[in-house]
């Protein structure tokens, strides 16, 4: 864990389809991260932002989603959950690990001078917290990171 901790995230759990905690998902499948937060800076309001990383193999950074509409206030509401679901999981067949920042208001659309580890605009980073495995991709989520969705045409 780094950080400042001003905001900590913790009791992590990957959901299924099935609404239970499970690490081995269907590609395609809906995937759900439940997580809790506490706001332990007085005073602390904003919207701070919110990321969740996956790791290729626990390497290669291949896809990521960032949260930047949760107004946060350590007077209102110290401590509550967040979820961020994907109704369909886009990951190809393989084992990914996950990574889940919260940074203060802004990080991530200025560029940062300082690493991410010691960078007091870093509220609470878990790099790698877990792993997940993906499966039943097919032939078309073989040796790929990523199977999106597009919307398709054909003309005359």
């Amino acid at each position: 864990r780094q950080g400042t901790g001003s905001i900590v995230i913790d009791n992590v759990v990957p959901i299924g389809a099935d609404d239970r905690e499970t690490y081995t998902f269907r590609h395609g499948a809906p995937f759900e991260l439940r997580m809790r937060y506490r706001i332990n800076e007085p005073g602390l309001a904003e919207r701070p932002q919110i990321l969740v990383a996956f790791h290729r193999d626990g390497t290669h950074d291949v896809m990521r989603t960032i949260c930047r509409s949760f107004a946060l206030d350590e007077q209102r509401q110290r401590e509550g959950t967040i979820a961020m679901r994907l109704p369909r999981l886009p990951l190809a067949n393989g084992t990914y690990s996950v990574t889940i920042m919260a940074a203060r208001e802004n990080y991530y659309d200025e560029e940062q001078a300082v690493y991410f580890s010691i960078n007091p605009g870093v509220y609470t980073c878990l790099t790698r917290l877990f792993d997940i495995a993906v499966e039943h991709g097919g032939i078309v989520g073989s040796g790929t990171g990523v199977v999106v969705d597009a919307e398709w045409r054909l003309g005359e």
